[in-house]
């Protein structure tokens, strides 16, 4: 993967005009432009689904003009992937807590169920109430 063209660290995440630039030297650049710092927040989390299997999950955190973003993308192909946007000037930590809440709602419900009928393999699909 390309690395950033400011740091050289880390991988690039956005291109911000002609520059290739990591999360970090991204949300820097928004710091100085809308005057908000992206406070300290941990790398990642686990959660545990509604069956009991543990999921590791990436955090990021984007500051944008428009507002912050966090993501929790779960950490294998094609995982789970939760998003969520709060106000500018809110309070981050409580931005993060409602995307941990917001992951842990979504992986306590169950999509999809794998049952077996006289040797055959069925999956079914159900909606869950609530």
């Amino acid at each position: 993967m390309t690395k950033c063209q400011k740091c050289q660290k880390n991988n690039v995440y956005v291109q911000f005009d002609e520059e290739k630039l990591c999360l970090d030297c991204y949300n820097g650049r928004m710091e100085k432009q809308v005057g908000v710092a992206a406070t300290s927040y941990p790398e990642g989390i686990m959660i545990r689904d509604g069956e009991g299997k543990v999921h590791q999950f990436l955090l990021r955190k984007r500051i944008d003009p428009l507002g912050i973003f966090m993501e929790a993308i779960e950490m294998v192909e094609s995982g789970y992937e939760f998003k969520i946007q709060g106000d500018l000037y809110g309070d981050q930590g409580e931005l993060l807590l409602e995307l941990i809440a917001k992951a842990e709602r979504g992986m306590a419900e169950n999509y999809v169920v794998r049952k077996c009928f006289r040797m055959a393999k069925a999956i079914i699909l159900f909606e869950t109430a609530g």
